[in-house]
């Protein structure tokens, strides 16, 4: 499936060739390997994109920042959700100022108005905090996701990673902000439904004319369904994809304590699968920074 209203931008850059890998990533990285993969610079931005609603990109977005901000360096999680963000009331923390004051405040915004406006999640181990807009929805009344993608291009530098939960409705707002990442981490579920989803946005970002390399795929929950084999997913699916296990209670019963699995039990499979994506992600910013 093309979407239409987007083939003008796809000739900002030309649609890329792309040819189908049958060699799922391999999601058994030890976590020690990141030292290695560390980015030449900071500001480096993660966009975490569902493929379809429901398929857990913000518990993802969540571990996947933890993970970085104890192996890598200062992380920011963001979460771009305007009218329905969930990583505050997940990580059971309520915020006096955040991102809408961040975004409608000064033109650029100084390393003292990023700190004002973040959530300190672990102060005790390492520097990883926390952007959110105000639970009401309000936000979604009072800006878009352009002007975060500003903001976060604006600000970038006062942190060494911002780990971005984005809505999934497509449009011009959200092609700004997927422009603004590095890397682009898109979460579906082995079902039939979320494999062709996850294919809809692989066309996209065909036309869009972004860079293979800038894109992870990852199957969440795998194992926890029958309706789609492997083989489909390897048919169906470009470029193969990270498996993440499906582990609900282990999830539950950290996050109730406010605490991702990553840091509250880090030799779980679970936590294990998020080493090996970082993993992933760090390798494909660390590559594009040596072209």
């Amino acid at each position: 499936m093309v979407f239409e209203v987007f083939k003008p931008m796809a000739a900002r850059v030309g649609v890329l060739e792309h040819k189908i890998s049958t060699h799922p990533v391999s999601a058994a990285a030890p976590a020690e390997s990141l030292n290695v993969l560390r980015p030449r610079h900071s500001g480096n931005v993660i966009g975490v994109l569902s493929a379809k609603g429901g398929c857990g990109a913000t518990t993802l977005a969540i571990n996947i920042s933890a993970c970085l901000a104890e192996s890598l360096g200062s992380t920011v999680l963001v979460d771009a959700n305007l009218q329905h963000p969930d990583a505050a009331l997940m990580l059971g923390k309520t915020v006096q100022y955040g991102l809408l004051e961040l975004v409608t405040g000064a033109a650029e915004p100084s390393p003292d108005a990023v700190d004002a406006c973040t959530v300190l999640l672990d102060e005790r181990r390492f520097r990883w905090s926390l952007l959110t807009p105000p639970l009401s929805g309000e936000a979604a009344q009072k800006t878009q996701l352009s002007d975060i993608a500003n903001c976060v291009t604006l600000a970038k530098t006062n942190s060494d990673f911002w780990v971005v939960d984005l809505p999934n409705y497509l449009d011009r707002h959200l092609v700004n902000m997927l422009d603004a990442c590095d890397v682009i981490v898109v979460v579906f579920e082995e079902t039939m439904p979320g494999i062709s989803a996850v294919r809809r946005w692989w066309n996209t970002f065909v036309n869009l004319g972004y860079n293979s390399k800038r894109i992870v795929y990852v199957m969440n929950r795998s194992g926890s369904r029958t309706g789609a084999s492997q083989a489909k997913v390897a048919e169906l699916l470009p470029t193969g994809c990270v498996q993440v296990p499906n582990c609900f209670s282990v999830i539950d019963d950290s996050m109730a304590s406010g605490k991702p699995p990553v840091v509250a039990n880090p030799r779980h499979k679970f936590s294990r699968s998020i080493s090996a994506l970082v993993v992933e992600i760090a390798d494909r910013i660390r590559g594009a920074q040596n072209e």
